[in-house]
């Protein structure tokens, strides 16, 4: 179910990308209206698939000290797309009508477009978990969703395997409020370059360059970014060490830190 979801996610997103994951974006070979269709199918078969999981209940089911009862399913899956879809919208806005967001308006927007789809996973094990049912882990994918939020758009800007995945600087091209672009506007208000390429959505290699190298040299936008990243691995890490801690999760911090 997560997997059609994160799917029907990745052909909705609003963007203009020539390549997702390394492959021809969905809208780019089959068109706009059979991908939101088909993505549409996508989410009312992850829903189908959700209600036949609560017709069969699993042992152990006591609501005593449960934090997320299995009649909640339908609420928990309603209020995620919603979050997810009001998140990738406001991204949408700030984009299309070139308004720079402020970094906490960007943090919800990230709850939303990149917390959501982890968090209706998580909740789903929560509600037929068998123990451990009085634990809430939903701060914890919150932390881990931004902060992978925050490492991909420092990656988008800033790794060749992003590069070679899809193209060079491709949030600049979408015309993308970034986390280090935002930092990059903000820091100096009175300079106008970075909405200025922005609103041109370049393609080709020259301003993407220019762009880049205001943010590292100018703003030092992206030594801000590797600051709140490292903030958010510290937070990550304390809850996860609050909750019991978990080898593999830390294992993948580990390598996201490389």
């Amino acid at each position: 179910m997560r997997r059609l979801l994160l799917r029907a996610c990745w052909m909705t997103s609003k963007t203009n990308s020539e390549l997702r994951r390394g492959q021809p974006a969905a809208h780019r070979v089959y068109g706009i209206p059979q991908t939101i269709n088909s993505a549409s199918y996508a989410c009312w078969l992850a829903y189908q698939q959700l209600a036949s999981i609560q017709e069969s209940p699993t042992e152990s089911m006591e609501a005593k000290g449960r934090l997320l009862l299995p009649e909640a399913l339908d609420q928990i899956f309603r209020e995620e797309l919603l979050h997810f879809h009001r998140g990738q919208g406001l991204d949408i806005i700030w984009r299309d009508t070139f308004r720079c967001p402020t970094e906490q308006e960007y943090i919800q927007m990230a709850r939303g477009k990149a917390c959501s789809i982890l968090r209706l996973s998580v909740k789903i094990m929560m509600v037929f978990a068998t123990t451990n049912t009085d634990i809430n882990y939903v701060h914890l994918v919150d932390l881990f969703g931004i902060y992978g939020q925050i490492r991909d758009d420092y990656m988008n800007l800033q790794s060749k395997e992003y590069t070679d995945t899809k193209g060079l600087a491709d949030d600049i091209s979408e015309g993308k409020f970034s986390f280090p672009v935002i930092h990059g506007i903000r820091e100096k208000p009175e300079n106008t370059l970075i909405l200025d390429i922005l609103k041109q959505r370049p393609k080709t290699p020259t301003l993407k360059y220019k762009a880049i190298a205001y943010l590292k040299d100018s703003t030092h936008s992206f030594d801000y970014t590797l600051s709140a990243m490292r903030s958010l691995e510290k937070l990550v890490q304390e809850e996860t060490a609050k909750l019991g801690g978990n080898r593999i999760l830390e294992t993948l911090l580990e390598r996201l830190r490389q």
